[in-house]
C-alpha cells in the first residue's frame, strides 16, 4: 500500500495506524512546500472529510492513497463552489423538509434533518478555513458571522429536541435557518461573480 502525496510516493504499513502515517507524510510535505491539503482519493474515489474514519473502514481494501494538495487560492476556489453548490441545492429541500416536522415525521424526515446537521457543521468548518487565509482573507467577518448564527440555530434545534417539539423544528428550518442559507447563498455567488479568489471559479 502507498500514498501519493502531490508528487512523492511513500510506502505504509496495513495496520491500524494507517490514517496516522498518511497524515504523517502529508504534514511533512505542506512543511517542505506552499500547497495545503485539499483532500483525499482512495482507490478512485474521492473523500473530502472523515478521513480517519473512513480510512479506519477500508484499511483492509484499500491498495493506493492520493493526498490531493492545492495553493491556498485553489483551496478557496473549490470551497467557495462545493460551497455554493451544497446550499443552492439545501435551500430548495428546507421547506418541504419543515413540512414534515408540522405532522409527524417520517424515518426519511429524520435522516434529512440528521444530513442537514451534518450539513451545517461542514459549511462551518468550509467557512473557517476560507476566511483564514488567500484571497477571502477580508470575508472572514462575514463567513464568522453566518457561522455564527447557524451555531445559534444548531442549539436552538438541540433544544427543541430534547423537547420533543416538532414544531419548533419545523419554524427553525423554514425561518431561521432558510433566511441564513439564502443569505450565505448570496454571499457566495456575489464573491464567485466578483472574482474575489486569484483562479477562475466560473
Amino acid at each position: 500500500m502507498q500514498i501519493k502525496v502531490a508528487d512523492q510516493l511513500f510506502q505504509l504499513k496495513k495496520d491500524s495506524s494507517l490514517s496516522t502515517q498518511c497524515f504523517e507524510y502529508i504534514d511533512l510535505y505542506m512543511k517542505e512546500s506552499e500547497l495545503l491539503f485539499s483532500h483525499l482519493i482512495v482507490d478512485g474515489v474521492e473523500v473530502y472529510e472523515n478521513y480517519e474514519k473512513y480510512l479506519d473502514e477500508h484499511s483492509n481494501d484499500i491498495h493506493d492513497i492520493e493526498a490531493c494538495m492545492s495553493t491556498v487560492d485553489e483551496l478557496n476556489s473549490n470551497i467557495l463552489k462545493s460551497s455554493h453548490e451544497y446550499v443552492r441545492n439545501a435551500i430548495s429541500a428546507l421547506n418541504p423538509l419543515a413540512e414534515q416536522f408540522t405532522g409527524s415525521p417520517s424515518s426519511e424526515a429524520w435522516k434529512q434533518y440528521v444530513q442537514l446537521l451534518e450539513g451545517i457543521d461542514w459549511l462551518t468548518k468550509m467557512m473557517d478555513t476560507a476566511g483564514s487565509s488567500g484571497g477571502l482573507i477580508n470575508e472572514k467577518p462575514n463567513f464568522d458571522k453566518i457561522a455564527q448564527q447557524l451555531q445559534e440555530q444548531l442549539k436552538s434545534l438541540e433544544g427543541a429536541m430534547n423537547n420533543q417539539d416538532n414544531g419548533l423544528i419545523a419554524d427553525i428550518i423554514r425561518y431561521e435557518i432558510f433566511d441564513i442559507f439564502e443569505d450565505l447563498l448570496a454571499l457566495l455567488t456575489s464573491l464567485m461573480n466578483n472574482e474575489v479568489v486569484l483562479n477562475d471559479i466560473n
